[in-house]
């Protein structure tokens, strides 16, 4: 944790391909979630998706780790 601490972060979203997310925040246990298996045949536009729907979860005032359940 110590990239939250240097940039004083409250959040840090580790995107890790097929095996899901990872949601750290300092003080608190990280928050896995794990992928569906598909089958994918493009992946263009999957990060820009995450930050998307991310950002207007926060943007609504609700805390990151519900923007998770929505990606």
């Amino acid at each position: 944790m110590k990239i939250i601490a240097d940039f004083e972060l409250s959040a840090l979203l580790v995107t890790r391909s097929e095996q899901g997310m990872t949601l750290l925040q300092p003080g608190k246990a990280p928050l896995h979630m794990p992928t569906q298996a598909q089958e994918v045949y493009d992946v263009t536009g999957a990060g820009d998706t995450v930050i998307g729907v991310l950002a207007a979860t926060l943007a609504a005032g609700e805390l990151p780790g519900r923007g998770l359940l929505l990606c």
